[in-house]
């Protein structure tokens, strides 16, 4: 088979060269085309350090609480595990329908918490026993019964009948009505106007900062934001359980106050 002498053909020269620039050309415009492509598909939060402002404001907004929150808990000891329950179940249906009563809906009242456990107690051992046990030197730990508890917690819409309900539940039969908080139900309007606020201050100040540098502002390249979470007035008791006596109860007092709901942005310009 014959073969082509590309040294002596000019033909073939000229061919190979141009295929070397194209190829050249080529190479180059697919790295312009991807770097261009690099710079179109950046997203925020993800620009170079360069030529830009950030700017952090928080905007605050204060709520008077909508919405109570407590849990309710009835507890009872019984020689055996059925008696303590079924007896331990009896105070709870009161004191659901005690809450019934007051207004309280079914969707509005929820166990969060249901245990039956052992009780046991140390029964020392007389001298002689002593002297002959190895196994309890310092005495027996024996069963005496079983303790049943389920606690509740209960949505309080009316906040000007928590003090009748607090009082009421514990004459009905709860043995410890606590963990009482203030909450805002619809948290989202309160924080999209604090987020209002903290945008309209972010977007001030950067103004300010870039007539003081005499530089103008470009687009938005990055925003991110934060939220706290509202601190709600909490009473570890609803009512002051050593002033209980003879079977009465005195009236709970509680102060409902405002909840603080904060949120703070980050706001990048260009500059141009």
């Amino acid at each position: 088979m014959a073969t082509i002498d590309t040294k002596r053909n000019p033909f073939m020269q000229i061919l190979l060269i141009l295929i070397s620039a194209f190829t050249f050309v080529l190479i180059f415009y697919f790295l312009v085309m991807i770097n261009a492509k690099i710079k179109e598909t950046k997203y925020i939060g993800n620009i170079q350090r360069e030529n830009i402002i950030s700017v952090s404001k928080t905007g605050t907004v204060y709520v008077r609480p909508d919405l109570a929150v407590v849990k309710i808990t009835a507890t009872t000891n019984e020689k055996t595990a059925t008696a303590a329950i079924n007896k331990n179940s009896e105070k709870s249906a009161a004191i659901k329908e005690f809450l019934k009563q007051q207004g309280v809906e079914d969707k509005d009242i929820k166990t969060v918490n249901y245990i039956v456990n052992p009780r046991y107690e140390y029964i020392k051992l007389l001298a002689d026993e002593l002297e002959s046990s190895i196994l309890y030197p310092n005495g027996k730990r024996t069963l005496v019964g079983y303790e049943a508890s389920e606690s509740l917690e209960v949505k309080i819409r009316q906040l000007d009948k928590i003090g009748d309900i607090t009082t009421g539940a514990v004459k009905a039969g709860a043995d410890d009505v606590g963990n009482l908080v203030f909450t805002v139900e619809n948290i989202d309007i309160a924080k999209a106007q604090a987020r209002a606020e903290a945008i309209a201050k972010a977007k001030s100040e950067a103004q300010i900062i870039a007539n003081n540098l005499d530089i103008h502002l470009g687009k938005i390249v990055g925003f991110n934001e934060s939220g706290n979470t509202p601190i709600y007035f909490n009473a570890a008791k609803a009512y002051d359980e050593s002033s209980i006596s003879f079977g009465s109860t005195p009236q709970a007092s509680v102060s409902i106050g405002e909840n603080k709901i904060e949120v703070t942005v980050n706001i990048t310009y260009e500059i141009n």
